[in-house]
C-alpha cells in the first residue's frame, strides 16, 4: 500500500511536470553566427586590425633603429675604448628591454581591447534576445549549440541578428583605457 502512494504521487508528479512543459514556449539562438555575421562585428574586427597595424609598424621601426644601432656598435668595437663600447652596449641592451616591454605593452592593449569589444557584444546580444524572447512570449531560449534536434521555426536566430544589426550601428574601442592596472 505504501508503495503504491509513492507510486501514484510520482506519477502525479509527471504529469503535472508535462502539462506545465507543454505550454512552455522554446526558441533557439545561434549565439556564434550573431557573434560573427553581424555588422557591428566587423565595424569592431576593423578597429582591431587598425590598431594592430599601428602596433606592428611602431614594433618595426623600433626594430630597425635598434638593428641599425647594433651595427653600428659592432662597426665601432675596434675603435672605442673597452669601457666606452660596454657602456653603449648596456644603453642598447636597455634599449632592447624597453622596446620589447612596450611591444608586450601594445599586446596587452590590444588583447584587453578585444575582451572589452567582445564583453559589449555579448551583453547586447543577450540583451536583443530577452527583448525578442518578451515580445514572442518566448519562456526558454536555449543556444544552438546545446540543442541536438530542433525544428526551424524554433529558432530565433535571425530577428536577433535584425535587430543587432539595425540598432548597433557603431562601436568605439577605446584602445587608451584598455590597459589592467
Amino acid at each position: 500500500m505504501r508503495n503504491f502512494k509513492f507510486i501514484l504521487l510520482i506519477l502525479a508528479f509527471i504529469l503535472s511536470t508535462n502539462a506545465k512543459a507543454e505550454n512552455t514556449k522554446i526558441g533557439v539562438v545561434d549565439f556564434g553566427l550573431i557573434m560573427n555575421s553581424a555588422n557591428i562585428t566587423k565595424a569592431i574586427n576593423a578597429q582591431i586590425d587598425a590598431k594592430k597595424n599601428e602596433f606592428l609598424t611602431k614594433d618595426k621601426e623600433a626594430q630597425k633603429i635598434i638593428v641599425k644601432k647594433q651595427q653600428s656598435l659592432v662597426e665601432k668595437k675596434a675603435i672605442l675604448p673597452k669601457e666606452v663600447f660596454e657602456s653603449e652596449r648596456e644603453a642598447l641592451e636597455k634599449e632592447i628591454k624597453f622596446a620589447q616591454e612596450k611591444s608586450k605593452e601594445n599586446r596587452e592593449i590590444l588583447n584587453n581591447g578585444i575582451k572589452k569589444s567582445r564583453v559589449f557584444l555579448d551583453g547586447a546580444i543577450r540583451k536583443y534576445i530577452a527583448k525578442i524572447a518578451k515580445d514572442k512570449n518566448i519562456d526558454l531560449v536555449l543556444p544552438k549549440e546545446q540543442v541536438v534536434i530542433s525544428s526551424k521555426n524554433l529558432s530565433i536566430t535571425k530577428e536577433v541578428l535584425d535587430l543587432v544589426n539595425k540598432d548597433l550601428k557603431e562601436v568605439k574601442i577605446n584602445f587608451a583605457d584598455s590597459k589592467e592596472k
